[in-house]
C-alpha cells in the first residue's frame, strides 16, 4: 500500500496520539493543509480528568500551527483541525506501529 502521510488523531483517555500510515508520531515539524505548508509548534499539555473518585492529569504533546485571521496571528491545535480537514504530515518522526 502506498503511503498517504495523512495525519490521524486519537484520544485514549490518558493521552492524545497522532498517527501517520499506521505509525505513531513522536515529533511533527511540518504539515500541509489545502496545499499550504505550515511549520508546527509542539507543546506538552496537561489535561485534568476524574475517574472513580480520583483526580488525574494526562500529559501529551499537542501540535499547533499559526495562521493570520483578519490580520491577527491565531494558533490552531491540530487535534481540532484533523477532524475537519485533510492534513498531510510533511516532516515528522515516527515511532511505534499500530
Amino acid at each position: 500500500m502506498k503511503p498517504t502521510n495523512r495525519l490521524e488523531y486519537s484520544n485514549n483517555w490518558e493521552s492524545d496520539e497522532y498517527w501517520v500510515d499506521g505509525k505513531r508520531i513522536r515529533g511533527l515539524q511540518q504539515v500541509e493543509i489545502d496545499g499550504v505548508k505550515y511549520t508546527v509548534n509542539t507543546r506538552r499539555v496537561g489535561v485534568r480528568y476524574y475517574d472513580m473518585g480520583h483526580d488525574y492529569t494526562a500529559h501529551s504533546d499537542h501540535y499547533f500551527i499559526t495562521e493570520k485571521v483578519f490580520g491577527i496571528k491565531t494558533e490552531f491545535d491540530l487535534n481540532e483541525l484533523v477532524r475537519k480537514k485533510r492534513i498531510l504530515a510533511i516532516k515528522f518522526t515516527a515511532g511505534d506501529e499500530a
